[in-house]
């Protein structure tokens, strides 16, 4: 009889998370293995409970950067 191992769980942060969807992360690569790794059952993410704060507030940072780039030029 074989014994199924349990998930490995992986606390992550809003910089894993933002780095499943922008192109331009430094550890995009990383963040894909992971996510491939929680595909495959081999693990689970736990997400603390202000990381949706941490993500809104780096996407609006982002749309504002590039809504003051555009008028630049």
């Amino acid at each position: 009889m074989t014994v199924s191992k349990a998930p490995e769980i992986v606390v992550v942060d809003a910089s894993v998370l933002l780095a499943f969807y922008l192109p331009a992360e430094p550890y995009k690569g990383r963040a894909l293995r992971l996510l491939a790794d929680v595909a495959a059952g081999e693990v689970r993410l736990a997400v603390p409970t202000l990381t949706r704060y941490e993500v809104m507030n780096v996407l609006s940072r982002c749309v504002r950067g590039l809504k003051g780039d555009a008028g630049r030029g």
